[in-house]
């Protein structure tokens, strides 16, 4: 029996959702399994990648939020096509994909939420609650989002499907990866202790906190904040204030971010709230000792870890400084090989067609 996909989602740009939907679609090499990728706005850094892989790309070119003209090709799309699972991601879309499935003739809806509610703007949050109830099985990419969303929704079926990565395929960037322009451009020595953190620079992951534990200690030690959005200039700012600006690279949006993995010694990440970390994953395909704070989400991805991992408290600047100096001083062994095979791509794209198998014969 064949399956026609459409996934549904805000946009294609590199990262987060659309990377995992490009993973998934990457590892399934199945005759009877086609996908099409349809998105609503904004960046379509990835159209060429998921059409390398496969899949049939469809835009429709809002200009805005809810842009008429482009919810009058969604809608039409929906009418005039038919997919055995609709599956969307992120609530705009799902909002938009659930209200589309009802259109045409359409199998199970299938929802995944990546985040948690308080991340949404209150009516984005708001319509997607009130069009849950349509989907057929509602996704949560961690048990702490389903938690999150399960005391608020009409759902009878929640299921927990991890966030995966393409573990091999992120050691071989990792190792071959060109290191010598970065030490210069970076104005960074081989014999620097380098502690990295990758993120987008926004009020919730804390780099700030980072920042400042740095200070805390003279420690002979280069911090590379690599990431992008609106706190990049305060971070700047922080650093100049806490006069270790020399000790301190903001790269702002970068091409590659492996090379920074390759040439990194610690990992950390200061993040109040996660829902699950793809970063922590990365760092482990890299190796590299981790040091985060102790969140819902992010505790379940790095709780599979053997050793390597050290946990302090959200906020918690004095201990954050004392484990980065510890680390330092006495680099812990690291074991990743539970957390690499829970989290694998391969076993993360194999759960997704088991569920829409599973949803397909009970249709």
């Amino acid at each position: 029996m064949g399956m026609d996909i459409c996934y549904l989602i805000n946009q294609l740009a590199p990262g987060g959702a659309p990377t995992l939907l490009l993973d998934i679609v990457r590892q399934i090499d199945r005759e009877d399994i086609s996908f099409t990728v349809s998105f609503i706005e904004g960046d379509d850094t990835l159209v060429s990648d998921f059409e390398d892989a496969g899949a049939e790309v469809v835009s429709f070119d809002a200009d805005f939020k809810f842009d008429p003209r482009a919810l009058w090709r969604l809608f039409r799309f929906f009418r005039q096509r038919s997919f055995d699972i609709v599956h969307t991601h992120l609530p705009y879309a799902q909002t938009l994909g659930r209200l589309g499935s009802l259109i045409g003739e359409h199998g199970a809806v299938v929802s995944t939420q990546h985040n948690f509610q308080k991340h949404y703007h209150p009516i984005t949050r708001n319509l997607e609650k009130a069009t849950q109830p349509i989907d057929d099985t509602t996704v949560g990419v961690s048990k702490a989002v389903v938690e999150d969303f399960g005391g608020s929704t009409h759902s009878t079926d929640w299921r927990v499907i991890y966030n995966g990565a393409d573990i091999e395929s992120i050691r071989r960037k990792i190792k071959d990866s060109e290191t010598d322009n970065l030490y210069e451009t970076e104005g960074l020595s081989p014999d620097d202790h380098i502690i990295l953190s990758v993120g987008r620079y926004v009020e919730q992951k804390r780099q700030k906190d980072i920042i400042r534990a740095i200070e805390r200690r003279d420690m002979s030690s280069q911090l590379i904040l690599v990431g992008w959005g609106p706190k990049e200039s305060l971070l700047k700012e922080t650093a100049k204030e806490y006069e270790i600006a020399d000790r301190v690279t903001v790269t702002g949006r970068v091409s590659e971010v492996w090379p920074y993995y390759a040439v990194a010694d610690t990992f950390v990440s200061a993040s109040k709230l996660e829902s699950f970390g793809i970063v922590f994953l990365e760092a482990m395909a890299a190796d590299l000792p981790i040091i985060a704070t102790e969140v819902p989400g992010a505790k379940e991805v790095l709780e599979q870890a053997e050793s390597g991992v050290q946990s302090v408290p959200p906020g918690d600047i004095l201990a954050l400084a004392e484990v980065l100096e510890q680390s330092l001083n006495e680099p812990p062994t690291v074991d990743y090989t539970e957390a690499m095979e829970k989290f694998d791509i391969r076993k993360i794209a194999s759960e997704h067609i088991e569920l829409y198998e599973e949803l397909q014969r009970e249709i």
